[in-house]
């Protein structure tokens, strides 16, 4: 265990110090996922990605990556989701999106649960080429929307179930935590 640096310790320029192996009983408070700012703003890191703000109104950011021309938008509810999008109608949507799909992630679903591709896609982590597939072999009608997989019309959980059941289908575990009927 490390406890104090030597007399005479010169550490080079350039070089590492690994500390992988010591132990530390530090609690850490989780923070969330907030924005975070230098310069009064005109700098932001957000969901890992620094950038420098080129406008600002309520919650929605122009900006462009640093070291790059890429000009994109960020939207945030506030509080600690975020999304990044080419326009502010994209980034908007995928804000949408992750709120739902946080949402979905924890909602019980009951036996006349209506549910879709983008549901289950979201509750499991499913691949959409995979959906389609699964959809094919068991008979669901379904529609290609802008090279998405979209539902002719959303599928009773109780009727779902059984069909991941037999297909031991991708994502059946994470499905069947959040069923509450038998």
């Amino acid at each position: 265990s490390l406890t104090s640096i030597p007399d005479g310790f010169n550490p080079t320029v350039g070089g590492s110090l690994d500390l992988g192996s010591l132990k530390h009983n530090v609690q850490c408070k989780d923070y969330g996922n907030p924005i975070l700012s230098w310069e009064n703003g005109k700098y932001i890191l957000c969901d890992g990605i620094f950038t420098e703000v080129l406008s600002k109104k309520k919650g929605h950011y122009f900006v462009r990556k640093l070291d790059s021309k890429e000009k994109m938008y960020i939207v945030t509810d506030g509080k600690n989701t975020h999304a990044h999008g080419k326009s502010l109608k994209q980034a908007n949507e995928d804000l949408q999106f992750k709120i739902i799909s946080e949402k979905l992630k924890k909602e019980p679903i009951q036996e006349d649960s209506l549910l879709t591709v983008k549901h289950y896609r979201l509750i499991t982590g499913a691949c959409d080429t995979g959906v389609r597939d699964f959809m094919q072999r068991n008979g669901l009608e379904f529609e290609v929307v802008n090279n998405e997989t979209k539902e002719i019309n959303p599928i009773k959980a109780k009727d779902l179930l059984p069909l991941l059941i037999k297909n031991n289908a991708y994502g059946l575990d994470k499905f069947k935590e959040l069923v509450q009927f038998k």
